[in-house]
């Protein structure tokens, strides 16, 4: 007969042990347990900004009309100036003006030279562009910029000749935010008579042309 001195004794490090070992099974098994859930949606709508200019001309506000001016009759040396308020009506910011001057036509009166007699009876073979300079600002927020299209053809006194202006642009680079707005001025100017050039065969004569504004997104 075994001796029971041979039994298994049961310490208290032999029980902790054995439950510890118990415990290591059961944390294994929790992976396999259900949890709970719960979900909930978002939904996202984009919208896309505008950027919208519009001219007022003697009081009108325009957008996307031709604004119709006219100045003169124009001695030597003569100058009429015309002067515009834009705005961004749109509901995000612009960050530059683009002015570009386009579509110069000369209107011939037909009479012989020096010319006399009433404009506007013929187009397309006047000589009043030649004898014409043109010079442009735009203010914005107090701060005063050159606008006058190709000013590298610029004389001294800030004028371009029209046809050298003609089917360039220039751009303005200035922060227009939502219902802010700038000044547009243009001064036009009949060249001084003088040895060189002699205008009297515009005498009359009629040229029209466009002022084309663009107000533009330009991060860079």
């Amino acid at each position: 007969m075994a001796d029971d001195n041979d039994k298994p004794t049961l310490t208290r490090r032999r029980v902790l042990g054995s439950m510890a070992t118990v415990g290591a099974a059961g944390a294994v098994g929790a992976t396999t347990w259900s949890r709970f859930t719960d979900e909930e949606q978002k939904r996202v709508t984009a919208t896309a900004g505008t950027l919208d200019l519009e001219v007022n001309h003697n009081g009108k506000w325009y957008n996307g009309e031709t604004v119709h001016v006219s100045g003169g009759p124009l001695e030597n040396g003569g100058t009429f100036e015309d002067c515009e308020t834009l705005k961004n009506t749109g509901n995000i910011s612009g960050t530059d003006v683009v002015v570009g001057l386009t579509n110069v036509q000369d209107f011939e009166n037909g009479y012989p030279e020096p010319e006399e007699g009433p404009a506007g009876s013929g187009a397309g073979s006047g000589e009043l562009s030649k004898y014409l300079m043109i010079k442009g600002t735009l203010t914005c927020g107090g701060t005063e910029y050159d606008c006058t299209p190709n000013p590298s053809q610029a004389s001294t006194n800030g004028y371009v000749r029209l046809n050298d202006a003609s089917g360039h642009s220039i751009s303005v680079h200035d922060e227009i935010a939502p219902g802010d707005t700038c000044e547009l001025c243009f001064t036009v100017k009949l060249i001084e008579d003088g040895n060189e050039e002699n205008a009297n065969d515009a005498m009359t004569d009629q040229t029209q042309f466009d002022i084309d504004l663009a107000l533009e997104q330009n991060p860079s």
